[in-house]
This record gives structure tokens, C-alpha cells and sequence, in this order.
């Protein structure tokens, strides 16, 4: 067509989001996908240091099970933390779903500085590349920082000790017992929610990634204790629910007071994406 206006777009580079002007592709620099996923470079200025939260991902990780996480990280974090991804080598992983990640790191230059390790569901935390993992997962422990798992993730920290202290969950407490063995002796601490935290330890089962979303969120301290999980007929509702309230309140300081006694549809009439 000719004699249309030219409008703006988002394109995902390699480095993040840039404008261009739709017709006019040449001039745009479009890449690859470098990392799970895209985000705005928000925190990205001049002496501004970001937090690191890094996202394990082995072969067939599961594409879901992060998304709420990081999405609700970028929102909340005021530009103080940033997601990055780990795997095994830097060569490229691929999900159950079929989106390919290119690691930002390998198990060889995982920075000292990050403050969070999330440990991703997939089909490869039975694999014996898995178990190469293990170091990075009982250095995070040891040094406090937190660790989250979810779906057979919680298994394989089951079978390293870790879940022998503190209160914790995963995909069934059988197969947990019978996978870990010996290794696995903390059976009265095993709680058949969809997440719990305890100890600096976020765990979850594959069903739950938004709960998962938030008991990291409140570890980090990054969502109120008080927010919770809403549900409509027994569906799972929007993230919307966690965040709305609190996400709109940084526009408008009064927003939390005015509407603290909202139903959840409401609540979530008000919320407004912010992408």
C-alpha cells in the first residue's frame, strides 16, 4: 500500500527493545532472542547496579513456569534487578513448548553477584547433566541467598539434602521419597500446597507458577505478605491480582488506600498492563 502514515513499532534486538518505523525495515536492527525472554534495559543507567536473578534452564524447561516471575520482577523491581539465564554451556535450550533460549551464562562464568537462583521445571532434572548443577545449587544455599525450584526441580534439590530443613512442597511427596532415597529425610516438613517458602527457600509444583511468582516475590521482598493468590470458581485469575494494587500505586500514592477494599474484579478492571 502507498500513502499510508508511517507508524512506530517495538522490535526485540539482541540488546532489548527499539523503535522502528513500520515499511522502513532496513534501518532496524533486528536480532535474536539473547536470553528466555526480551525485556526493557528499565535499570540499565550509569552507576545503577541491578541485582541479578538467574533462571536455570536445562534441555525441555518448562516455558511456563518462569513467566509470571520475571514479568512480575521487571514490574516491581523498580529497575533494581535483572533477569538472566544459565545453563549447562552456553549452546542454545530449548523448551518443551519450543522456544529457544541462548544462555547469558554457563556453569563456568556464573557471576559471584546475583541474588537469587531459580531453578526451572523441565523434562532434563533427571538427567546426569543435571547433576552439574549441583554445585552452583549448594554454593546459593550455603552463602543464603535464595533458591527457588518448581516441578521436578524440587525433586532434584530433594536428592542433594536441601529440602532436609524447613517446610517445602513439590509435585507429590512419593515420588519425591522414592527419587531421593536416602538422601531425602524430611518427610513432616513436606506441605501439599502449591508453594511454600521457608528459609530462604521458594518451592512449588508444576501447576503453580503464579503462587511460585509470588513466594519469590515476597522472599525478595518485593510484594507485600499480605498479597495473595485470588480465585474465581476455583480458576486461577490473573497476576493481576498480586499486582495491580501495588504496581498502580507507584503512579499514584493514594491508589493502595482508595482501593484496599475492592473485590478481585475490581481489582482486576483496574489493572493496566504496562507493556
Amino acid at each position: 500500500c502507498t500513502g499510508l502514515p508511517m507508524t512506530k513499532r517495538r522490535e526485540i534486538t539482541a540488546s532489548g527493545w527499539s523503535n522502528a518505523s513500520v515499511g522502513n525495515r532496513e534501518n532496524s536492527n533486528v536480532g535474536h532472542l539473547n536470553g528466555a525472554f526480551a525485556q526493557e534495559k528499565v535499570g540499565e543507567k550509569k552507576g545503577v547496579f541491578m541485582k541479578k536473578i538467574l533462571y536455570v534452564l536445562l534441555e525441555q524447561w518448562a516455558d511456563w513456569e518462569p513467566a509470571y516471575l520475571r514479568s512480575a520482577v521487571t514490574m516491581l523491581g523498580n529497575g533494581a534487578f535483572e533477569n538472566k539465564t544459565v545453563s549447562i554451556t552456553k549452546s542454545p535450550v530449548t523448551s518443551i513448548g519450543g522456544a529457544v533460549c541462548v544462555p547469558d551464562y554457563d556453569l563456568q562464568d556464573v557471576p559471584d553477584d546475583y541474588v537469587a537462583l531459580i531453578l526451572v521445571g523441565g523434562l532434563s532434572w533427571h538427567s546426569e547433566q543435571a547433576l552439574l548443577v549441583a554445585p552452583l545449587v549448594q554454593e546459593c544455599v550455603k552463602s543464603g541467598k535464595v533458591l527457588g525450584a518448581i516441578c521436578d526441580a524440587c525433586r532434584f534439590i530433594g536428592t542433594l539434602g536441601i529440602l532436609n530443613k524447613g517446610k517445602h512442597t513439590a509435585n507429590d511427596l512419593l515420588e519425591l521419597q522414592q527419587s531421593a532415597g536416602a538422601a531425602y529425610t524430611n518427610a513432616q516438613g513436606f506441605l501439599p500446597r502449591q508453594a511454600v517458602a521457608d528459609c530462604n527457600i521458594v518451592t512449588a509444583n508444576g501447576t503453580a507458577a503464579l503462587e511460585f511468582a509470588q513466594e519469590v516475590l515476597r522472599t525478595l521482598q518485593q510484594a507485600p505478605h499480605k498479597a495473595e493468590c485470588r480465585y474465581n470458581n476455583n480458576d486461577r485469575t490473573r497476576l493481576a491480582y498480586i499486582l495491580a494494587p501495588y504496581c498502580r500505586a507507584e503512579k499514584n500514592p493514594g491508589h493502595n488506600e482508595q482501593n484496599r477494599n475492592n473485590t478481585p474484579e475490581q481489582t482486576e478492571l483496574l489493572f493496566q498492563p504496562p507493556f
